[in-house]
């Protein structure tokens, strides 16, 4: 029989037409019995990555964040009280009166300098584990408030410094230190306030040291006593070394930016003798 090309068309159509409904029924029946969708299985490998496992992928990497407890647990192991031992007519006094923290192997600490700016006085510092420390050198900056001092017998981890020249106001900050010369450290957090402000320094005694500029402002708390501390950022980087509140003023604390202290321990190991 001859077959016309009419017919070759039709019962090459009902073919393709048996073909869809089989595949059609056969997906169903697979999906309902066997949990199996044979159409993803072929095409999800050519499919680029499906929104929940870039949602996933985002929620592990903010679950990294570190915190501000984490950051001060360890950062604490490395900062220091400093305290003063000054006789005074027939009495010998002894009190906290500012904070330090390690830039430097063997026992290397920086602190304000006017933390330790009487001459008479013999200064100690104690750890966080309540170790007391002889300081067997100060190492004086002559242009700004800092001083590096050595510690006899004290070892802890650097704290890692960052670059004070990238900066940004808004950025989250920690502050740990010896709040008003008596609680040992205590931990605050804020933000950067300003970058390049110009203040007047005080000693321990309220009387004023020097005028300071290029300063970090902060409105985490900063007392007396939390001078010398790091300000640290929220990857557990110093950003600066804090000093005392601004007298008069509520939440406004300064911090000397930490490329000052970088300066200043490239001069002490190069051996650099500072004159004031």
């Amino acid at each position: 029989m001859k077959i016309t090309p009419q017919v070759k068309t039709f019962s090459l159509g009902l073919s393709v037409s048996l073909l869809i409904l089989v595949s059609f029924f056969a997906g169903a029946i697979a999906d309902r019995v066997f949990v199996v969708k044979p159409v993803s299985f072929f095409t999800s490998k050519s499919q680029p990555q499906s929104r929940e496992n870039e949602t996933s992928k985002l929620a592990a990497l903010v679950s990294k964040e570190t915190s501000i407890a984490d950051i001060s647990e360890t950062a604490s192991e490395s900062v220091v009280t400093v305290l003063i031992r000054r006789q005074k007519a027939a009495f010998e006094f002894q009190r906290d009166i500012g904070t330090g923290f390690v830039v430097g192997e063997n026992g290397l600490v920086v602190t304000n300098k006017h933390v330790v700016s009487d001459s008479e006085a013999e200064y100690l510092v104690i750890d966080k584990n309540n170790n007391e420390y002889s300081i067997s050198e100060i190492y004086i900056d002559p242009a700004n408030d800092l001083v590096l001092i050595k510690i006899d017998g004290f070892s802890a981890p650097l704290l890692p410094l960052a670059d004070s020249d990238q900066l940004r106001v808004g950025t989250e900050v920690i502050a740990i230190g010896t709040a008003l010369g008596e609680f040992r450290h205590t931990v605050t957090a804020g933000v950067i306030s300003g970058l390049g402000r110009s203040v007047q320094s005080i000693d321990s005694g309220l009387k004023k040291v020097e005028d300071l500029t290029g300063l970090i402002q902060t409105d985490a708390t900063i007392n007396l006593g939390n001078s010398g501390g790091p300000l640290l950022d929220r990857s557990g980087q110093v950003i600066g070394v804090n000093m005392a509140v601004a007298v008069g003023l509520e939440n406004v604390s300064f911090a000397l930016p930490i490329n000052l202290v970088k300066e200043l321990i490239d001069n002490y190991e190069a051996g650099v003798t500072l004159q004031e």
